[in-house]
């Protein structure tokens, strides 16, 4: 028996409640199980029980063995003063508060029959996901209620490296937006690299009204590296050159050309690529920032987002290196990506760190729209019977699997408890 079943079967109630008593006989009605307490201290808080006649309000402490009380050093503990009831799965001993002995629960006797077997068995679970062969019994309005929370929980998630970040530069949102920009393009081989060299980057500079677009690219390439090689070609040259001004001038220092991975990298999502679409993109449009600082329509979002690099790079992924595609425009795989990770984690930072709780429901509502992701996750969960019609639905299901299912934390997954309380 583990303690944090316990505490679930307490928290949700998974126990006969009609026939409830201490140890000692006395009647016990839940009132209130309380709340559960995530810092130091007994388990549950603000409980409410009725304990014979008397009606208590306190806390509640939750052990596998009654004596574990005495083993965690709870008798000289003040925080642990206040405990109305002590529920056990074994009640093993006589647990006291100076000469007070504490009414005590055993649940083991309560708990309906199975519900720990069901756990474990997630626990030993060899299935891609712990639930997968009950998950199809699970009704469609738990499903839509539960992808509605997991969303907003990773909105939440994503927005916190967001926020560390406009701290970082002194609140600027505007420095923010293009930095997370210039990161997710990037994707999943270079963000890291990608992130790193947004730091890098004098962005007063680059949002200049004046500033050239091929001075903005030439900017973008020194700065990652890609020019402190002899000249390869004529284009390269150029950038070369204009690059060799521009650091002069603003006293900057190119990043090493080895924190780029390229290995793994296709053609079309090579760093050179995304570099040059970067650098398209901000040469195009020099209000971006402010076109999408709040939720907006996706026709709008797609259209500001659409970009083609240079006529170079329709023939080339790499200085001086043919491809057998122009990997010029950004692909739809690519847009949909900055589409569904980029614009709503910005948006939605802005919008907590503000209070704006009209623009949340504005940020679902664009994710509601959005065409839903295709990768290795979503297509297992469609396998199971659960698709995704929208990226709502799918950063949904992604969330729910990295976050619960992957780590088997089915006690706090709502799907799990629906399952449970079905036995």
């Amino acid at each position: 028996m583990k303690e944090e079943f316990l505490a679930y079967a307490w928290a949700y109630r998974l126990y006969d409640g009609q026939k409830l008593c201490t140890t000692d006989g006395e009647i016990i009605q839940i009132i209130d199980p309380g709340r559960l307490n995530r810092n130091s201290g007994p388990d549950f808080e603000n409980a409410k029980i009725k304990i014979g006649d008397a009606i208590w309000a306190g806390q509640v402490e939750i052990h596998v063995n009654a004596s574990d009380w005495y083993a965690h050093g709870h008798e000289t503990d003040a925080a642990y003063q206040n405990v109305i009831l002590h529920v056990v799965f074994k009640a093993d001993a006589k647990i006291y508060i100076g000469a007070q002995e504490i009414p005590t629960l055993e649940l083991a006797q309560f708990l309906k029959l199975g519900l720990y077997d069901q756990f474990e068995s997630w626990l030993k679970s060899k299935t891609w996901i712990p639930c997968q062969n009950q998950i199809q019994s699970v009704d469609s309005l738990i499903w839509t209620s539960w992808k509605d929370r997991l969303m907003a929980e990773r909105l939440e998630v994503k927005s916190e490296p967001v926020l560390a970040l406009l701290s970082q530069l002194n609140g600027d949102w505007k420095m923010v937006f293009y930095h997370l920009l210039t990161e997710n393009f990037g994707f999943k081989v270079n963000k890291t690299a990608m992130s790193i060299f947004a730091s890098q980057i004098p962005w007063k500079t680059v949002l200049r009204k004046h500033e050239d677009p091929l001075l903005i690219e030439a900017l973008f390439f020194g700065q990652a590296g890609w020019l402190e090689t002899e000249n390869i070609d004529e284009y390269h040259s150029q950038l070369s050159e204009a690059y060799t001004w521009i650091k002069k001038k603003h006293d900057l220092s190119p990043l090493p050309k080895s924190i780029w991975q390229t290995g793994k990298s296709r053609p079309g999502n090579f760093p050179c690529i995304r570099i040059a679409q970067l650098s398209a993109l901000l040469g195009h449009h020099r209000d971006l920032q402010k076109n999408l600082s709040k939720p907006c329509s996706l026709e709008k979002a797609t259209d500001l987002l659409t970009v083609k690099a240079g006529a170079y790079w329709e023939e080339h992924y790499d200085f001086g290196k043919k491809g057998k595609k122009n990997h010029a425009i950004l692909g739809a795989s690519s847009l949909q990506n900055l589409l569904i990770n980029t614009l709503p984690t910005y948006w939605y930072a802005h919008a907590s760190y503000h209070g704006n709780e009209a623009q949340i429901a504005d940020i679902i509502e664009f994710l509601s729209r959005c065409k839903a992701e295709e990768n290795q996750i979503t297509r297992h969960w469609s396998v199971l019977g659960c698709s995704a019609d929208n990226a709502l639905d799918s950063q949904s299901m992604i969330h729910l699997y990295n976050e619960y299912c992957s780590h088997k934390r089915c006690l706090h997954c709502q799907i799990g408890l629906h399952l449970m309380k079905q036995r």
